[in-house]
């Protein structure tokens, strides 16, 4: 797995997405992270996660839908902060993510774990294989928590 690289208290979340997002692309895992939002089809958004898996020649993909399309889905402030809807009545900052991956490669939750842990943002996954990966945006930063060693992930 490649090494992130260090985080510090004050880096905005986009920065540590970007760190995750170099990260998965390293380790040859195909991401789609959509702020336009979910259709509330549940195959519309397998479908892009596996279109951009073909695009990049692999089958380990994971992939998030941020917000819903009728209240606009997600944007980035200029805070750094990840924000749903797009209208004063609507916005708000993103509290958690469910990202979904290939349930047939159930290590890509894992990676996404430490990941995400790496970059200082609480990840949870449950271990149940049909479950998603919960990215808990609500809770405080902290410094580059340490990840568990995994093995190699390279296509």
């Amino acid at each position: 797995m490649p090494k992130p690289r260090q985080t510090t208290p004050d880096m905005t979340d986009q920065a540590r997405f970007d760190g995750v997002f170099a990260a998965l692309a390293a380790a040859g895992v195909a991401y789609w992270f959509d702020l336009r939002g979910a259709t509330g089809v549940r195959e519309d958004r397998l479908h892009d996660y596996e279109r951009v898996a073909r695009c990049c020649g692999t089958a380990r993909w994971v992939g998030e839908h941020v917000g819903i399309t009728d209240t606009g889905g997600a944007y980035w402030g200029l805070d750094g902060v990840l924000y749903g809807g797009r209208r004063p009545s609507t916005t708000h900052p993103i509290k958690e993510l469910w990202w979904s991956f290939n349930h047939e490669h159930p290590d890509l939750a894992d990676l996404l774990v430490a990941l995400f842990r790496q970059q200082g943002i609480d990840a949870w996954w449950g271990g149940e294989l049909y479950d998603a990966v919960l990215v808990n945006l609500a809770a405080p930063r902290i410094a580059g928590t340490p990840a568990p060693a995994l093995p190699s992930t390279a296509v």
